[in-house]
């Protein structure tokens, strides 16, 4: 069980026409957020953050962080931060985890550089690193409502 992880979901963020200023409203200051992509090829991606997101350009941020995606219902699986905690995420255009995850704009890249700070044994065969990025059909970010916030 992660921090942060056992509670209920909460819609804070959804979106189908991505915008940074529109996300950072929604989300700036808010932990244990669940970030999820689908994208117009089916594939959907995301992460969990403890750490809130703060603005653009904020840079590194420490988290207890992880990555997932969803293929089929027979193809799901967590991807673990095995990298650098304090690089776990950032937030420029849009949320990055690590450099493993970045959506930005109306695009998705996954690994598409050579540095991972995530496991990278089975997110690796989504890369984009030789291959244009994924578009986003849809975007959400939920919060982790746990039984005692209010």
């Amino acid at each position: 069980e992660e921090e942060g992880m056992d509670g209920d979901l909460t819609l804070i963020y959804e979106s189908k026409d991505y915008s940074s200023t529109d996300f950072t409203e929604r989300v700036r200051g808010v932990p244990h957020t669940v970030t999820v992509v689908e994208t117009e090829c089916g594939l959907k991606v995301g992460g969990y953050s403890s750490t809130p997101w703060k603005c653009r350009d904020a840079g590194w941020e420490e988290s207890k962080a992880f990555l997932f995606a969803l293929q089929s219902k027979d193809e799901c699986f967590k991807v673990r931060l095995t990298g650098n905690p304090r690089r776990a995420i950032y937030q420029e255009d849009g949320p990055e985890f690590g450099t493993d995850l970045s959506i930005g704009g109306r695009e998705v890249y996954v690994q598409s550089w050579s540095n991972s700070e995530y496991e990278t044994r089975q997110l690796g065969k989504f890369s984009t690193r030789d291959r244009k990025p994924y578009i986003i059909k849809a975007m959400e970010v939920y919060k982790v409502v746990e039984s005692n916030d209010s």
